[in-house]
């Protein structure tokens, strides 16, 4: 999610308010200290423009 969100030039603040989570989420996410539900993940990867499947092998396999 980082490397993505980072090659996208989307600040941490932007990113949040577009996912719809706290930034202090996000941090947590990509730090891995906790795993997004399946509903914020689609969401997140609507904001990655990626598939979700792309991400949800990241954090669930």
């Amino acid at each position: 999610m980082y490397s993505r969100r980072t090659a996208l030039d989307i600040n941490r603040r932007d990113f949040s308010n577009m996912a719809g989570i706290s930034k202090n989420t996000l941090v947590r996410y990509e730090r891995g200290h906790t795993h997004p539900s399946i509903e914020k993940l689609s969401k997140i990867a609507n904001v990655l423009s990626v598939e979700l499947n792309e991400l949800y092998d990241n954090y669930y396999r």
